[in-house]
């Protein structure tokens, strides 16, 4: 199939070029802005730097479509029960997090490196994979999901499964 072709290229493409992009950066930055330009070279390195999360956004995206397109969606139905209740486990996440990492709390942003908070970050999904999926087995709707539809259509909106 063409598309399919088009869309491994494509991530061959994008990985090649956020890689290439990524390491080139500082000698380029170096080369251009030897002579103390004051403030540009800051300029340039915020630039190239959302280029390159540009180029990781690009091909997380089109590595998700590959991977869906090669499981035909099978396996992928484990994130359902998370997707019915976001809201209610975004509004937990931010309680809990952002106390752990912003300063106002255990300032966690400045002695969590990325790799520990990407990490943080895959068991918390990982906990709420989970707590959604048994919440599903008793209850129709996300607490916040069910207190919103009961909201929206101003009558008290049946929670219990079953």
């Amino acid at each position: 199939d063409r598309f399919i072709t088009a869309r491994r290229v494509a991530i061959a493409a994008v990985l090649a070029a956020t890689l290439a992009f990524r390491e080139l950066r500082e000698p380029l930055t170096a080369a251009l802005f030897s002579n103390g330009l004051g403030g540009v070279d800051w300029v340039w390195g915020m630039t190239t730097g959302a280029w390159v999360d540009l180029g990781w956004t690009v091909l997380s995206i089109l590595v998700f479509v590959e991977v869906w397109r090669l499981l035909k969606g099978r396996g992928l139905g484990v994130l359902a029960p998370a997707g019915r209740m976001t809201l209610t486990l975004y509004i937990v996440q931010s309680l809990i997090f952002v106390p752990i990492f912003y300063s106002f709390g255990l300032g966690g942003y400045a002695t969590i490196g990325q790799t520990q908070a990407f990490a943080i970050g895959v068991v918390a999904f990982a906990v709420q994979l989970v707590f959604a999926g048994l919440w599903f087995r008793r209850f129709r709707y996300g607490p916040l999901e069910w207190g919103l539809r009961s909201a929206t259509w101003m009558q008290k909106v049946r929670m219990r499964a079953g």
